[in-house]
């Protein structure tokens, strides 16, 4: 069948890969980004069981490929076959076959890695700070992993560039503080670390769920709440977390918070930045 590409008329077949792939037509898709320290990768078991959980919930069937055993020999091939050295960044996506329309007609899925070099560091600053006009989080039973349908992230990203903004914060449809636009969110207040619930609709991401699992093995619990925007006025300090990192917040709708590297930080936060 032929189709218009770009005002040129072209078979569907020559599209290749994207013609009839759902992650394309309907965002019928999950990934994982897996950050590699020095070719290794990061807590993966965490992205795998992130990743099953999220195919149980869409009916997806899990690929026996799909294993922490296997995903470790092939990041390392990959990164083999790329000659890359250092730091790497890995994107897997999973994607359920072609078929059907919303209703897909099958539950099998392909998986496909990509890799790209890039720099870690113990922690970075993002000047300013805002609240998302434009988009909020809803909690559905499958927001707490990443699907290919992305258009919240995207729209707050926009905002964020036209704002000129360094990061900007979304809220639930409740106004409770939810996530970043690629990041969790965390905020120190009289030595008391405190994340969003993922009843807010937020990502679980996996340097969430190892910073929380890092305050318990210290016995220091980490407060999975609902608060509204105006609870980080009181915060000391207030960061944002994901696969490749921490950032510290400089300043949010006028309040400044602490740089820790200017001041005597609670002595649990130095145990978090590490790869």
């Amino acid at each position: 069948m032929k189709v218009i590409y770009n005002s040129r008329t072209v078979e569907e077949s020559d599209l290749g890969f994207f013609w009839n792939n759902r992650a394309y037509m309907y965002g019928d898709s999950l990934f994982e980004t897996i950050f590699c320290y020095q070719g290794t990768p990061m807590r993966l078991g965490y992205h795998v069981d992130r990743l099953k959980k999220g195919m149980e919930i869409l009916e997806m069937d899990a690929n026996d490929l799909i294993s922490e055993k296997n995903l470790q020999e092939e990041i390392a091939q990959l990164i083999l076959l790329n000659r890359i050295d250092g730091d790497v960044r890995i994107r897997l996506q999973v994607v359920r076959k072609a078929g059907g329309y919303y209703t897909p007609t099958q539950n099998s899925c392909d998986y496909i890695m990509m890799a790209i070099p890039m720099k870690w560091s113990s922690y970075g600053i993002k000047a300013k700070a805002g609240i998302a006009k434009s988009v909020h989080t809803v909690f559905q039973s499958f927001s707490f992993c990443k699907t290919g349908s992305a258009l919240t992230y995207v729209k707050a990203g926009l905002e964020m560039r036209k704002r000129e903004l360094n990061e900007i914060l979304i809220t639930d449809t409740n106004g409770n503080i939810s996530e970043a636009s690629s990041s969790n969110i965390f905020w120190i207040k009289d030595n008391q670390l405190f994340t969003p619930s993922l009843e807010t609709g937020c990502i679980n991401g996996v340097r969430r769920r190892w910073i929380i699992d890092q305050m318990l093995k210290i016995d220091k619990n980490v407060m999975e709440v609902k608060a509204q925007i105006t609870e980080l006025s009181n915060a000391d300090y207030l960061f944002t977390s994901n696969a490749t990192g921490i950032h510290f917040i400089g300043e949010l709708d006028g309040k400044e918070y602490t740089n820790p590297t200017n001041s005597n930080p609670p002595a649990f936060l130095a145990a978090l930045l590490v790869p």
